[in-house]
């Protein structure tokens, strides 16, 4: 009996030192250095640069499946080409101004901000030369990290409506004077943090 409660207790306590070692390889094996539990990302949109939109963009987690997305940036004072209907051949130059987005996000598959996403995105961009552009759009996206996880890549389309805010502006189609179709893309890159 006594041999039975020695061996019984021997190994329960050899079990107890294993099983705590076991958990404690378990963890350093899965750190990500809390990058799955990261609800921040900054990103900048490597598409607006070019065409003279300097925007800085930040998304935050609010929900498993629900984040949002503001950004500001400046613009330049230069001509750019952009898709939309009626077409016009370029939004041309109309001084220097500012651009703001605001766009909530619904993470459809995975959990924010990593996934399939669809929202909405507001976006206003304020030139100097009294012409303001207030896009209201359906997005869809796709935001997937990269290189051990910190770095994010987001792919975005989208379709809207772009109401255009000015006394000077002029178009060829009077029923359509200040509205227009836009279809926006946007292919940013970020740091999860």
């Amino acid at each position: 009996m006594k041999k039975l409660l020695l061996i019984a207790t021997s190994l329960f306590l050899s079990y107890s030192i294993y099983a705590q070692t076991d958990d404690d390889d378990l963890k350093a094996m899965f750190d990500d250095g809390n990058i799955s539990t990261s609800k921040n990302v900054l990103k900048i949109n490597s598409l607006a640069w070019p065409a003279g939109d300097l925007p800085i963009h930040y998304e935050r987690v609010l929900l498993e499946v629900l984040s949002v997305e503001v950004g500001v940036g400046y613009i330049l004072d230069m001509e750019t080409i952009e898709i939309q209907i009626p077409y016009e051949d370029r939004v041309g130059s109309k001084g220097n101004g500012y651009s703001l987005w605001v766009n909530p996000r619904l993470f459809l598959t995975g959990n924010a901000p990593e996934g399939y996403y669809m929202g909405m995105l507001y976006r206003r961009r304020a030139y100097s030369f009294e012409y303001t552009y207030n896009d209201y759009v359906i997005i869809n996206g796709i935001q997937s990290p990269f290189a051990k996880g910190r770095f994010m890549v987001d792919f975005m389309y989208g379709f809207g409506l772009r109401f255009v805010d000015s006394g000077l502006y002029q178009s060829s189609l009077p029923s359509f004077n200040k509205m227009r179709m836009v279809f926006p893309t946007s292919v940013k890159l970020g740091y999860k943090f």
